[in-house]
């Protein structure tokens, strides 16, 4: 009988409840001297930064903010941002990154969910802050009462360190509490996988709103490593940190790794560097196609926010051919394919993904249900492990189209679809049929909608997918709706999908 499979990352689980080195004392330590945070016009220490962001989280006392209470940061990327983030951890003052890009409806909704105590605002987010009902502080002005102090040692594993709202692709934004644990053993088991270390850089240009984003921030703090803190992904400007030495690690989504490439990455990455984490949306097979012809580290990967950002990952030591998957667990995480009836699914079988372990995060904001390190989180998402334990991530089962009884992926309809020239994006989303319940419609984005060839691509579908996943019909637009990095808005195209066929911009 073939094995069911619960994978887990292999490493000593140590003793989840005994307090964890403030990680910033620890690097202070251990490499006081090694880059901790570079910038465009600077750059600090783990000494320097130590004694900052203990100067910082008293200065938070000072404003009034006591240990417990929520502040909100709405800012772009900045030394000044990442200060804060540390500075709340020091004061065990939990900090609620926010998104820039949301309505400020939603913005306000966040605001009075999380409880805030008061939102920083850096100079460009002013505006925006000053119309959300909040107390507001200018966050540059961090640097002011961040005058040099002694440090702490310890933290206490389940305190709450930060919020991190989700993109809300199936309905209202929740908000995820990550605690120190969650971050602490995310990072560990990151580490342990893909190599981290004095001298080495990681290159943070994913918002710090979004996990993968945050989470950078702790790999390097527990390596020695720094983070290249940057405002916006801007190719041509990495290219320039990874020629000079600074940038050695990379996280990234599809897009991005597109126009690195585009922009000549293949022969400016030094055969030496780390290595390059590649996720948070569907990679196009001719991307992959096209890595695998590259000496390029590009690691694949699995994660998300109730996790505290990986869960699987590929290792540099894996075969090019398996970045079709999201690779294997990462240390201190499980995961498995759980069917509808609670047995666990054979290897290969397409169901639920339920991860464990201390990377779980604490619960949802407004909610009771608190995970234990113990529990099994169901994800949402659809995979399956191989013989191996590597894992395939085949879309969200709430996108799950069921048509005739039949289920329909997603991910298999634009995986085909993803092959055809001039197809940059799409999504595959399940409309009313009277007849089946069910029917795909596909939306495409493509630079130039009016000159796009649907005959000729709708021919290449019917060639290329069985009758069952054939779209009823394709709309063409020039950008799709999107809610997060990477991520496409599906319910947004749901609401507005069209009757009859039409091609718009």
């Amino acid at each position: 009988m073939r094995r069911k499979w619960s994978l887990s990352g292999r490493l000593p689980l140590p003793d989840l409840n005994e307090p964890l080195p403030f990680p910033l004392t620890l690097a202070a330590r251990k490499w006081p001297d090694s880059p901790a945070l570079i910038w465009e016009n600077g750059r600090l220490t783990y000494a320097e930064l130590e004694r900052l962001v203990a100067g910082a989280g008293l200065w938070l006392r000072k404003l009034g903010i006591r240990p417990g209470d929520r502040i909100g940061l709405l800012a772009r990327n900045s030394p000044e941002a990442a200060l804060l983030l540390w500075a709340g951890l020091f004061a065990a003052v939990p900090v609620v990154p926010l998104n820039r890009r949301w309505p400020r409806e939603s913005l306000r909704r966040a605001g009075l969910l999380a409880d805030l105590r008061v939102l920083f605002a850096d100079e460009s987010s002013l505006p925006l802050a000053r119309e959300l009902g909040l107390p507001v502080e200018k966050l540059e002005k961090i640097w002011r009462g961040a005058s040099p102090a002694s440090g702490i040692s310890v933290l206490e594993p389940e305190r709450e360190a930060n919020i991190l709202f989700t993109s809300g692709s199936t309905g209202e934004p929740k908000g995820v509490r990550l605690s120190v644990r969650s971050h602490y053993f995310n990072a560990l088991g990151s580490n342990a996988n893909l190599p981290l270390g004095p001298g080495q850089g990681w290159y943070a240009a994913l918002p710090f709103y979004h996990v993968g984003g945050l989470a950078i921030l702790y790999r390097c703090a527990l390596a020695g490593a720094a983070a290249v803190v940057a405002p916006r992904f801007d190719e041509e400007e990495l290219l320039a940190q990874i020629r000079a030495g600074r940038v050695t690690h990379l996280s990234v989504v599809p897009t991005m790794l597109a126009r690195l490439l585009d922009a000549g990455l293949e022969k400016q990455w030094p055969a030496d560097s780390g290595g390059i984490l590649l996720g948070g949306a569907p990679t196009p097979p001719e991307l992959l196609e096209h890595l695998n012809g590259t000496n390029l580290p590009v690691l694949t990967t699995y994660g998300l926010t109730e996790a505290a950002s990986q869960v699987t990952t590929l290792s540099p030591a894996d075969p090019p051919e398996k970045r079709k998957t999201a690779g294997r667990p990462l240390p201190y995480r499980k995961v498995r394919i759980r069917r509808e009836d609670g047995r666990l699914a054979e290897p290969g079988d397409t169901d639920e993904i339920e991860v464990s372990g201390p990377v779980l995060f604490s619960g949802y904001l407004g909610e009771s249900k608190n995970p234990s390190p113990e529990d099994w989180f169901a994800t949402g998402d659809l995979g399956s492990l191989d013989e191996q334990g590597y894992l395939s991530v085949r879309g969200r089962k709430d996108d799950l189209i069921i048509s005739g009884g039949e289920n329909i992926f997603p991910a298999e309809i634009e995986r085909v679809a993803l092959r055809f020239p001039g197809v940059r994006a799409c999504a595959a989303v399940g409309v009313r049929d009277a007849e089946w319940g069910e029917r795909p419609l596909l939306f495409v984005e493509a630079g130039a909608p009016e000159k796009f060839p649907l005959a000729r691509f709708e021919a290449f579908l019917r060639e290329n997918l069985p009758s069952l996943y054939r779209p009823e019909r394709t709309v063409v637009l020039k950008q799709l709706p999107r809610i997060s990095i990477g991520k496409i808005d599906r319910s947004r195209l749901k609401r507005f999908a069209p009757g009859p066929r039409e091609r718009n911009g």
